[in-house]
């Protein structure tokens, strides 16, 4: 179970991280984003995988071992993130733009 939500919140930060770039932001929410609003984004990003090594720790007392499965974690989190990404942009560019 722990490590299941060592997943959860290693998918939350990168999500959180990719929605610092303006380019992410702009294609995910279709606005903009501050100068604030990306330290936001970034600190969140960074506590969740924070979070997701502490978790990681508590799941597998070896340290050699926690982060090693930590690792593979961040593996799979970055690869969903990125296809996910990566489809939201497919899926918009056969949408056409909203008239105004």
């Amino acid at each position: 179970m722990t490590g299941w939500m060592s997943l959860g919140l290693a998918l939350l930060g990168f999500a959180s991280l990719a929605l610092a770039m303006p380019h992410h932001h702009q294609q995910v929410l279709r606005r903009p984003i501050s100068r604030h609003g990306r330290w936001g984004w970034r600190l969140t990003g960074s506590a969740f995988l924070g979070l997701s090594l502490l978790l990681s720790c508590l799941r597998w007392p070896d340290p050699v071992i926690a982060v090693t499965a930590w690792l593979g974690i961040l593996t799979l989190a970055a690869f969903a993130v990125g296809m996910a990404l990566t489809a939201r942009a497919r899926h918009s560019a056969r949408r056409p733009a909203k008239p105004r």
